[in-house]
């Protein structure tokens, strides 16, 4: 999978930026890592499923995709910034997230993991 933007930031730094448009399309190898989905929930109000939603056990409904992923990448980036001093730009916060990754071997042509699955802490 790649990635990529016409708006080209000076410098060539990285965005987020102020860019101007760009001419030809610059990719960038994505996904760097890949955060956890597939999270227990309490299920309130029947979501996602109501057949089993609300839980009466532990990890009996469960949340997949984006947008249980999201914040679960959201908050390691969060204490990655505070362990690093909170000082660091878009570029170095992705690398040092992808460090931390959790390796979970190439996944063929399509690579769904980049550098794996985010952790907070090395194991």
């Amino acid at each position: 999978m790649q990635v990529g933007s016409t708006t080209t930031c000076a410098g060539g730094a990285a965005g987020p930026c102020t860019g101007v448009a760009g001419g030809g399309f610059q990719t960038a190898i994505a996904p760097t890592w890949a955060a956890a989905d597939g999270v227990s929930i309490s299920g309130s109000g029947g979501f996602p499923d109501p057949n089993v939603c609300p839980a009466t056990v532990t990890g009996q409904c469960r949340f997949f995709g984006t947008s249980a992923a999201a914040p679960s990448a959201a908050g390691v980036a969060a204490l990655v910034r505070q362990h690093l001093g909170g000082e660091l730009t878009p570029v170095q916060l992705n690398a040092a997230m992808a460090n931390l990754a959790l390796d979970r071997g190439a996944q063929g042509p399509d690579n769904l993991w980049g550098a794996g699955v985010l952790r907070v802490l090395p194991v």
